[in-house]
């Protein structure tokens, strides 16, 4: 058995069409990428996949012939409203809080200059938890201020808190 050392840092050494890494005198792929291809491609076709799973299930499960047709025939407008008027946007904000958390995540860990930061690690997540828990002993009459509520604020106060103490303790 030979080894196929073609591949070396994600580039291929040899002129020519991709070759699969590894063993050679392997049976080709029908289809193959570069690996810094490969793996967007798939988590981008695992989330799509994941929406689409999204959209069909939930309180009232049809089958996906049903579902095709109220989304681009518009046969059934009940459907089609529950489709599009409450499972899209549902599908859509999880994706957007996704990346939003996913960004957070990255410059959290730019500001602190540590590749294992996080909020757990770092404690911005208990802070949160006891803002929360601060409010909800202390400030619970008070109800609602701008129309959020008073435990929100007080997980996003606590998390501030603890976020701007790591900060001057790291400065």
């Amino acid at each position: 058995m030979q080894i196929d050392r073609s591949w070396e840092n994600g580039k291929q050494k040899s002129p020519g069409k991709y070759r699969a890494p590894g063993i050679s005198g392997c049976a080709p792929f029908i289809f193959w990428m570069p690996p810094s291809r490969l793996f967007p491609a798939l988590l981008a076709a695992g989330i799509a996949m994941l929406a689409l799973a999204a959209l069909k299930h939930g309180a009232v499960e049809k089958p996906w012939s049903d579902i095709i047709a109220a989304l681009f025939s518009g046969s059934d407008e009940d459907l089609r409203y529950y489709i599009l008027q409450l499972r899209m946007p549902k599908v859509a904000a999880a994706l957007a809080v996704g990346a939003a958390l996913a960004v957070a995540g990255v410059i959290l860990q730019n500001v602190l200059n540590n590749p294992l930061a996080s909020s757990f690690t770092l404690g911005l997540s208990q802070g949160a938890a006891f803002g929360a828990s601060f409010s909800m002993i202390l400030l619970a009459s008070v109800g609602s201020v701008w129309g959020l509520g008073i435990v929100t604020l007080g997980a996003l106060a606590g998390a501030l808190s603890a976020a701007l103490l790591i900060l001057g303790f790291t400065l």
